[in-house]
């Protein structure tokens, strides 16, 4: 049985597909899933183990990747906290389609397709949920194929940024992630990165302290993500 705190609950209430259950709903379901904790760069789960369970972040950030021939990675995404991770594949009972690894330390909710499939049964507003949150993440990869495709780096590094503000609600934020990590999701190198950084804040645009970014002018920011700056 997974101890869910009231932050735990509020968290997995940002995912769509358990937005609109109660509290008490979330709890029942989670009496039967498992609350797993993880160091960094621990795996989660690789390509071809059965998709048995699908995961809710509580804390951290999970890397999901595939490997070249050469044994590269290529980052297909960054998951934070209230998102959801392989669930299209353990709704269709498939394997998993890629690695997933902690990125820092991590904190999931585990839940497996039996159990999943016995709550929708309880509570028909989680399909509906599940329809939204599917969705959503579909728009978001093809949103982010569209990205590393046709934008440059600076476009994409603006958007990132942009993206960061929104979910800290103010100007000034600590990134959440590494810039290492934040250079593999937009496809760039950390050199690559860095240089683009200092770009902006010669031009004025931003101020950055370590981790800490101010953004001093969000016009520019924005013009930067669509490409008109």
């Amino acid at each position: 049985m997974a101890d869910l705190s009231d932050q735990d609950l509020r968290i997995i209430r940002t995912a769509p597909m358990f937005s609109a259950l109660s509290d008490e709903a979330i709890r029942s379901l989670a009496a039967h899933c498992l609350k797993i904790m993880l160091h960094p760069q621990e795996a989660i789960f690789r390509p071809d183990e059965e998709a048995n369970d699908f995961f809710v972040i509580l804390r951290g950030h999970v890397r999901v990747y595939k490997l070249s021939p050469e044994g590269n990675q290529q980052v297909l995404h960054l998951f934070g906290p209230g998102q959801t991770v392989a669930e299209a594949a353990a709704m269709k009972m498939q394997d998993y389609p890629a690695h997933a690894e902690a990125v820092d330390a991590v904190t999931l909710l585990a839940i497996d397709k039996a159990t999943f499939d016995a709550a929708v049964r309880e509570n028909v507003d989680m399909v509906a949920g599940l329809v939204t949150g599917l969705s959503d993440k579909l728009k978001e990869l093809a949103g982010l194929a569209e990205q590393l495709a046709l934008r440059k780096v600076p476009a994409r590094l603006a958007n990132a940024l942009l993206q960061e503000m929104t979910a800290a609600a103010s100007l000034t934020f600590t990134l959440s992630m590494a810039k290492k990590d934040i250079a593999e999701q937009i496809g760039t190198t950390p050199e690559t990165l860095s240089r683009t950084l200092r770009s902006f804040q010669d031009d004025g645009v931003i101020d950055v302290q370590g981790r800490t970014i101010t953004v001093l002018n969000v016009d520019v920011l924005n013009a930067l993500a669509t490409g008109q700056a």
